[in-house]
């Protein structure tokens, strides 16, 4: 059974014509016919009952056509992929990750996927969103991965939605908190309004940082501090009397284990799962296939999914950014880059 003829049966079974089939197949009638009947005494079936100059696909020639289009998808996208990786070859992918995400088993099993994948070395590099958005505005990095409300589509860069992840709490020990026995730890955004809320961000940029999570959890939250990093904050807040650090789970915490001088909570509000949309932000002239692979990467290694599932980035383009959430400031979307 040869490749070529399973793309003529397909074609004579969408066609339901052996004229149009062989035209498309850029064949001549009698060949496409000769290939039929080379396919049905090789398999030994019928496939195509033929009454004059009709013909009806037999159920063996259905089940055929079925598996023979998901296969010759498969084919198809396996070649794409191949030349891709070829394409781009020796060239290098700068992506930006938020300073909170992880960055000790991560980068390894990124970089591995992304090499493999798309053929590009990765080079990371990690900071504030307002950091890495200088350093994509400047051309430093090819795209960044941070929260949807910090920043919106324009026709110089293209934004990609990729997972909503849980928000977390990290809280001292010491502090009692309410919680069922049994159950997942949770608080209530509410009951987070007269702690100190460190946040893992540097000084110059708390202020936006402070306003994006107050405006996620619905409170306003007076008094926060930046920490360097997630395992400085925990030594910080149980330094200071009700402090506590916002963190994530996403792919993005590689760290999925408590330290044992806290606890960690799931932030709800009225019981509900309060999340945090993350989003990548390519330059336009990162090749759209490639960024569909770089998030689809993203997605499975967040979701702790095996590759393969159908994981689909929601792309936006400027075309449709209003639909997007645009309450947070500050309105990066008017500057333009040059691609």
């Amino acid at each position: 059974m040869q490749f070529h003829q399973l793309r003529y049966f397909i074609s004579l079974v969408d066609r339901h014509s052996f004229t149009e089939a062989a035209r498309e197949c850029f064949i001549t009638q009698s060949a496409l016919s000769q290939q039929i009947k080379n396919l049905e005494q090789e398999l030994e079936v019928v496939l195509v009952t033929r009454k004059g100059r009709h013909f009806s696909v037999t159920p063996a020639g259905m089940l055929l056509y079925e598996r023979a289009v998901k296969l010759t998808a498969q084919v198809e996208s396996l070649a794409g992929q191949v030349q891709r990786v070829h394409r781009n070859s020796g060239s290098t992918l700068r992506l930006g990750l938020l300073s909170s995400m992880d960055c000790s088993d991560l980068p390894e099993r990124l970089m591995e996927q992304v090499t493999n994948r798309t053929g590009f070395e990765l080079s990371l590099q990690y900071g504030s969103h307002d950091e890495l958005y200088e350093l994509f505005g400047s051309g430093a990095l090819n795209a960044f991965i941070s929260w949807e409300s910090r920043l919106n589509a324009s026709d110089s860069f293209t934004k990609a939605r990729l997972f909503a992840a849980k928000t977390y709490v990290e809280i001292p020990r010491s502090i009692e908190m309410p919680s069922r026995p049994g159950s997942k730890l949770k608080v209530e955004a509410v009951r987070l309004g007269d702690f100190k809320i460190a946040m893992v961000c540097d000084e110059e940029h708390l202020p936006d940082e402070q306003y994006a999570v107050s405006n996620m959890l619905g409170i306003d939250l007076n008094s926060c501090i930046s920490v360097p990093s997630v395992h400085e904050g925990r030594r910080i807040i149980q330094q200071h009397g009700r402090c506590a650090m916002i963190v994530d789970r996403s792919l993005m915490r590689g760290d999925a284990s408590t330290y044992h001088k806290v606890h960690r909570y799931e932030i709800v509000s009225e019981g509900k799962a309060i999340k945090r949309p993350l989003c990548c932000y390519a330059r336009r002239n990162l090749n759209p296939e490639d960024l569909n692979e770089l998030c689809t990467i993203v997605m499975e290694l967040a979701q702790k999914r095996a590759t393969g599932e159908d994981l689909r980035p929601e792309i936006i383009t400027v075309d449709n950014q209003n639909q997007a959430n645009t309450t947070a400031r500050p309105d990066f979307s008017r500057r333009q880059f040059p691609i």
